[in-house]
């Protein structure tokens, strides 16, 4: 975590003050290391979600557009869907900023208490911008409903971010959403009229700091296997909030051992130490690591639109899990964990950005601004494909996303038409490409292609991968196996009778761990050496390039990045990793771990 003070980062273990100004709302948490720091530190992100607002945070436009498709079509009934666009703000007005910021050192200064706010009479205070480990977006507490399209499905939407990896609490983030029938309608009478609502939720993890001097956790890995199993839903699928009732199971039914040796600085420990077993996300990230490591698998993903995710897993783990089929490889849980003690947590915000809503309509140009309709009585025989890019743009292995979209002329061949999305290009400024022809009736053509019919179209996507050396470094690994992936099948790709159509890298299986970090703090005396290996699901070694990483003092807050696109289709990610400590002449060489999925990676490190 990048911080502009010394701090040793944030905790929750003395909660969080909000303070609100100038009609924005800030959240902060202390640092650990205040109770024995002459300037107190203070971390702090936005409680609330707002719209970018252009180059001025206080007076310009809001980033949202919607374009609405209204009407009927005559072959094939109602079609009306839309798609928005949307930039969720990182830069809010810095005099909103700074007088939060002065409300938190107004209250506590020339205090001592409560432990951890506490502030010295004469003394400064650092405030540094949160940085969230991943965020996740969605609407209306609602998930997209797998494959189906537009016109299948009057509940149908899709929603996808620009980037994914660690972000500040300052960065802004942009969003596309596509939408069916029905949510079309909710939303246009949210923004146009203000009498129906939407709600935009907003997930984020951070890494905590806790007083922890040592944890430790034993017991059997087989008694954690069958209680898992007792949790897994009808889908096979095992969530976070599933692991954490799996955890106070096994632990009330003392199949499971937690012991925290808290820090001699913290004022309650009994109270403290309950609050981080049975009220944070101290324990439970833990245990979903080494969970990881013996017996859950990662679900696999679909090589089609993404219909999950929209910039990020929902917890710093991922958003689903299964229970490995074998028992487990190993048998028992002896695990020591000591100072200094981090977890990622995770925690949602939500809005329904009814005042932006409300502001948006006194603008006179409203319609041309904000939202635009399109009547689809107007595209009378004529077939519209709307192609997007949907593409983590600060992914260095990707040069560019291709598409080419065919229809059949009147001997049956296809004519072709395509589009590149560089990767010059931001998520936002990529834009779309809208591919039109006219609609052919069945008799026009001799010798359809196979499986055509007049209101369909091929369509062949392609993920074009950069040189990896020239985009390697100590930071980032990079390793592509080919030069470009083919998304659809040959000979012609996938037939198509959607109007939005998506293509990006996820539709391509593929290892991206990110971020990696360390699990503890290091001092000046050490440094840690990272080697990474991909295996298959049983953690066997197999004969594909290795990464290497090594942290000093200096650069510890930087994450690191490992990225491998793979020539099998069929490629599993899985991987393992052993971390190498050198302290004041001394190495010590952890064991060799295994684990599985892409996502963030907190990187045990042996003690001293």
């Amino acid at each position: 975590m990048a911080r502009t003070g010394q701090g040793l980062g944030p905790t929750e273990i003395a909660g969080s003050k909000t303070y609100e100004a100038d009609g924005y709302r800030l959240r902060f948490y202390p640092d650990l290391g205040n109770p024995e720091r002459q300037d107190s530190e203070f971390y702090w992100m936005p409680d609330d979600l707002y719209l970018e607002r252009g180059d001025d945070p206080e007076t310009g436009d809001f980033a949202f557009r919607f374009s609405r498709f209204a009407g009927e079509d005559p072959e094939s009934g109602q079609v009306d869907g839309g798609l928005l666009t949307f930039t969720l703000a990182g830069t809010l007005p810095p005099k909103a900023v700074e007088a939060a910021q002065q409300q938190l050192y107004r209250e506590f200064v020339g205090h001592k208490k409560p432990p951890y706010w506490g502030i010295l009479k004469g003394a400064g205070a650092v405030f540094s911008p949160m940085t969230f480990q991943f965020s996740h977006t969605t609407l209306s507490n609602v998930f997209p409903r797998g494959p189906n399209t537009l016109r299948e499905d009057p509940w149908f939407w899709q929603l996808q971010g620009a980037d994914t990896g660690s972000i500040s609490a300052t960065t802004g983030r942009s969003y596309r959403a596509l939408f069916g029938h029905h949510l079309t309608q909710v939303l246009y009478r949210a923004v146009r009229e203000g009498s129906s609502s939407i709600v935009v939720n907003r997930t984020v993890g951070v890494e905590f700091t806790a007083p922890v001097r040592e944890l430790r956790i034993k017991g059997q890995w087989r008694d954690v296997s069958e209680e898992l199993v007792e949790m897994v839903g009808a889908d096979g699928r095992l969530t976070i909030a599933e692991l954490r009732r799996c955890l106070t199971r096994l632990t009330q039914r003392k199949r499971l051992t937690v012991e925290f040796t808290l820090d001699g600085s913290v004022p309650d420990k009994e109270e403290a130490a309950t609050y981080l077993r049975d009220h944070s996300d101290a324990l439970v990230a833990r245990f979903a690591k080494l969970a990881r490591q013996a017996v859950l698998d990662p679900t696999v993903p679909r090589p089609a639109a993404l219909t999950s995710d929209a910039d990020g897993p929902a917890t710093p783990w991922g958003r689903t899990w299964k229970v490995v089929s074998t028992m487990p490889q190993q048998p028992s849980i002896d695990h020591v964990t000591s100072r200094p003690y981090t977890y990622s947590s995770h925690f949602t915000l939500s809005t329904s950005f009814e005042s932006a809503f409300a502001e948006m309509r006194k603008d006179p140009d409203f319609e041309r601004k904000y939202v635009v309709t399109t009547y689809l009585s107007d595209w009378s025989h004529c077939l519209r494909r709307v192609f997007r890019p949907v593409i983590a743009w600060d992914n260095p292995a990707v040069e560019y996303v291709a598409v080419q979209c065919g229809y059949p002329n009147e001997n049956g061949v296809l004519d072709w038409q395509g589009r590149t999305f560089p990767r010059s290009g931001s998520g936002d400024k990529a834009g779309v490409w809208v591919y039109e022809v006219r609609q052919k009736h069945p008799g026009e053509v001799d010798n359809p292609p196979a499986g055509w019919e007049s209101d369909r179209t091929f369509v062949r996507r392609s993920i074009h991968l950069v040189d990896s050396t020239t985009v390697t470094d100590r930071f980032c690994v990079v390793h592509n196996e080919v030069n470009h992936i083919e998304v659809d099948p040959e000979p012609h790709g996938t037939l198509f009778d959607t109007i939005a159509i998506d293509v990006s890298t996820m539709m391509a299986r593929h290892l991206d761990v990110v971020p990696i970090y360390l699990d503890r703090t290091l001092d000046e005396s050490e440094t840690v050496d990272l080697t990474m290996e991909v295996t298959d699901p049983s953690g066997t070694p197999l004969k594909k390039p290795t990464a290497t990483f090594r942290w000093t003092a200096s650069d510890q807050d930087t994450p690191r990045r490992w990225i491998l696109f793979p020539a099998e289709r069929d490629f599993v990610p899985c991987f393992r990793y052993r971390a190498t400590l050198r302290t004041r002449g001394a190495t010590r060489v952890g064991p060799w771990i295994h684990t599985r999925g892409n996502g963030a990676l907190p990187v045990l490190v042996p003690d001293p």
